[in-house]
This record gives C-alpha cells, structure tokens and sequence, in this order.
C-alpha cells in the first residue's frame, strides 16, 4: 500500500521507529513523520504480535484515509 503525500507540503512521508518504556520493559512501533513537521497521532506497537508488514500497513491506511 502506497502512502499519499502529506496534506500540507507535498512530500511523501516516512515511516519513523518508536519506542515506549513501560516498567522495564520496552514496546517497538511505527508512526509516519513528513519532513515538515507533521506525523499521525496514533503509533502502532508490536505488542500484539503483528508483523512489521502488518503494522505499516494499518498505519498507511490511517494515514490516507484523512479528510
């Protein structure tokens, strides 16, 4: 799935790693992040055990379903 340019600038966004620290244990994920400054509200996390495909996928379509 291809992400739509961002709404703002133009430019097509990227995919940027996120990590959360929880009691010592940490949590990896994704949020997508344009140049300009914008990046989804939501992150997605691996604590559910979905691949890294899974994930960026969910997250694209966040991402191009904005109005």
């Amino acid at each position: 799935m291809k992400l739509k340019p961002c709404p703002f600038c133009g430019n097509i966004p990227e995919f940027k790693n996120v990590s959360e620290n929880f009691g010592g244990y940490s949590i990896n994920g994704f949020e997508i992040y344009c140049q300009c400054g914008i990046k989804t509200a939501n992150k997605i996390y691996s604590y559910d055990g979905k691949t890294e495909e899974d994930l960026k996928n969910k997250l694209t379509e966040i991402w191009n379903r904005r109005v």
